[in-house]
């Protein structure tokens, strides 16, 4: 399109400095409407819209891209708004609604350097934080589908392990054991053991479901187990009120 308009239109322009040749390009292109886009496009450009465009990329790639296309499209602002000050207002609005950079935008250095320094400095600091608790979600869930993989026989391990501690009137430290903690070879080994002559009052389904629903809605928590002892006090409570009225 630049070159169609080069030789209809100034290929015979007189006087075709490199400076006349320039301003006339820009006169033609960058028209009202074309300032009007690039303004309406630097005003609404955010690292997220960045950010969904590249899914796959990391934050810094997002970040950076952001920077070096606001760096460009400044030029294309009137006389007296593409400067460093602008730009680092930008900079600081298009990044602000990224939890990445909340506090960093919040208490904003005073330059554009410094600016991006601070954003790069919290981008590292975000992904670092970001692959710990992915790290932590992985190992949870793997724990969890160990877990799942012998449901049954966790469920009647632990419930029996659980009632035979009531029948000895020994005590439990909830606090020392959590569903992530269980089943270990350990523990259903001496659970199997101690059931074996264990015989159970009164059969009660009910307990047996919401054992289950326990222990798969909690598999995110760490207070699963303690939800196991509270269902555990109902029963003896219940099989106490059933040996009474016997």
């Amino acid at each position: 399109m630049a070159l169609s308009f080069y030789y209809s239109r100034l290929e015979r322009m007189p006087d075709q400095t490199l400076q006349n040749l320039c301003n006339a390009m820009k006169n033609h292109f960058e028209n009202f409407e074309y300032r009007r886009n690039q303004q309406d496009t630097w005003h609404a450009l955010k690292i997220s819209d960045i950010t969904n465009i590249n899914p796959s990329k990391p934050l810094n790639y997002s970040l950076k891209f952001l920077i070096e296309r606001l760096d460009e499209m400044k030029f294309g602002l009137p006389s007296g708004l593409n400067n460093d000050e602008i730009l680092h207002h930008k900079i600081r609005n298009a990044c602000e609604d990224h939890p990445a950079f909340t506090t960093v935008c919040e208490r904003a250095s005073p330059t554009v350097n410094g600016l991006i320094s601070d954003l790069q400095t919290s981008v590292n600091n975000f992904l670092m934080a970001a692959s710990s608790v992915q790290k932590e979600i992985h190992e949870i869930d793997a724990a969890f589908q160990k877990l799942k993989k012998d449901t049954p026989a966790y469920e009647t391990a632990f419930q029996q392990y659980l009632l035979e501690m009531e029948e000895q009137n020994q005590f439990v430290e909830t606090q020392e054991y959590s569903e992530f903690d269980l089943p270990s070879d350990m523990l259903l080994k001496e659970a199997g053991e101690m059931s074996k002559n264990f015989n159970s009052n009164e059969p009660d389904t009910t307990f047996d479901q919401n054992f289950a629903e326990i222990l798969f809605t909690e598999k995110s928590s760490l207070n699963g187990f303690e939800a196991m002892q509270t269902l555990l006090n109902r029963k003896r409570s219940k099989s106490y009120r059933w040996r009474t009225k016997r």
